[in-house]
Parts: C-alpha cells; sequence; structure tokens
C-alpha cells in the first residue's frame, strides 16, 4: 500500500472531523500550493483507514471552506484561497449563531485599532481628500434623513476606504461581513437604532483621530464606534 507522508491511520472516533484535520495536515506538511492535486478517494480512504464516504465528506467539508476545489474528471486540487466563501458561510450564520458571531466585531475592533495608525501613516493628500468627501457624503444623507440601514453601505465604503492602502483582504472581507451583521441587527432591532447624524459624528471624531496620529484618541474613538453591538442587550 502507498504511504502518504503527512498522514496516520485513525481510529473510528469521530472520522470525518480526524480525516479533515488530517487532510490539512497533509497539505501542509506537503507544502501544497494553488494547483496542486490531492490524492485519490481511493488513496486517502487506505492510508486514513476509513471508508471512501468519510473522505468525501471531509473533502466536501474543505470545499466549503474554500480550501480545496473539486474538477470534474480530473480530481481535486488546492485552491487560491480567498475570503468570499468563508463570509458567506458567516453571514448565514449571524442568524443561526448570534452570540458566537459577536466575537467577530470584537475582532474587527481590535484589528481597526491595529491597522488605522499604520494607515494614516502612508495617507497621501489624495486619500485624506477622499476621505473628507466621504464624509461630507454621510453628512448630507443624514441631514436628508436617511435611515440608519441605509447608511450602512456609505460608511462600510467609509472603513474599508480607511485601510486601501494597507490591502489586509481579511480585514476588508471583514468589514463586509460586519456590514451584512449591521444591516441584519437594524432590520431586527430598529427600535434601538443610533440616530443618523450619531454614526456621522463618529465617523468624524475617527478620521480627526487618524489626523492626529494620537493612539490613545484612537483607541477612545473605536470604543465608542463599537459600543452600539458590543453589548448583550440585543432583543434578537
Amino acid at each position: 500500500m502507498e504511504e502518504l507522508y503527512g498522514i496516520n491511520a485513525i481510529s473510528r472516533e469521530s472520522v470525518t472531523d480526524i480525516a479533515i484535520e488530517q487532510l490539512k495536515r497533509y497539505i501542509i506538511d506537503n507544502k501544497l500550493t494553488t494547483g496542486d492535486k490531492l490524492p485519490s478517494e481511493t488513496q486517502l480512504s487506505q492510508v486514513l483507514g476509513i471508508s471512501r464516504p468519510s473522505i468525501r465528506e471531509a473533502m466536501m467539508s474543505l470545499e466549503g471552506l474554500g480550501i480545496i476545489q473539486s474538477k470534474q474528471g480530473k480530481g481535486r486540487f488546492i485552491q487560491d484561497f480567498n475570503y468570499v466563501q468563508m463570509i458567506e458561510t458567516l453571514s448565514y450564520n449571524i442568524k443561526v449563531h448570534f452570540n458566537d458571531f459577536m466575537e467577530v466585531v470584537h475582532v474587527r475592533h481590535a484589528l481597526e485599532e491595529c491597522f488605522l495608525p499604520k494607515a494614516a501613516a502612508l495617507y497621501t493628500q489624495e486619500d485624506w481628500d477622499e476621505l473628507e468627501a466621504m464624509l461630507e457624503e454621510m453628512r448630507i444623507s443624514c441631514m436628508e434623513g436617511a435611515a440608519e440601514k441605509d447608511m450602512v453601505g456609505l460608511h462600510t465604503r467609509f472603513h474599508r476606504r480607511l485601510y486601501k492602502v494597507i490591502g489586509n483582504k481579511l480585514l476588508d472581507s471583514l468589514i463586509d461581513l460586519f456590514s451584512t451583521f449591521q444591516k441584519y441587527l437594524t432590520d431586527m432591532n430598529s427600535s434601538q437604532a443610533a440616530e443618523p447624524m450619531k454614526l456621522y459624528i463618529k465617523h468624524r471624531e475617527l478620521l480627526d483621530a487618524a489626523r492626529s496620529a494620537d493612539r490613545n484618541r484612537i483607541c477612545e474613538c473605536f470604543d465608542s464606534h463599537f459600543s452600539d453591538f458590543e453589548r448583550d442587550d440585543w432583543s434578537l
């Protein structure tokens, strides 16, 4: 029987979960990259000592995570990973596991506190001008009485623009994910939604803090910025 480096036989307990972890380890240990082909289900079944249906289930889970992709008649290959599929899955889980999803809020909070000072240090005058223009658009929308849920797209674009110079795909995807969460949250809790002008003011303060390059001030702004979401009294 052919041996596959990085994979060991496993017990019958939690075979699919263990198979998933073994497959991940195989990919890492063998330094597989985008386009590399995985062993067949038959090979994996023999080495891991579990049925092909269990192998197939593990493979499908990895496809769902965006780690591998299946090509009809050719096999399964390492996929060029992006966050789109992961974000779509998490967006669905907003409604299913809301309390767990609050962890995403905390992670985004921490990431933005870390990245904004770095991004601001790289801004050109053009970057500042574009951000100011977006704030003005937000202010006008508030003056015209826009509802909070109608402004979600606008301040999502603002946050993505803040970090454009950094080019971190995960942060960009988390901001998009948060936008989906925010729309759902405001729809479910319209009576608790913040006033539009309050949202504008928070973004105004945030950009001013970025200009100041004062890390403590930036942290205080983010504490205020996410305070409406990092609370436990939402009635879902």
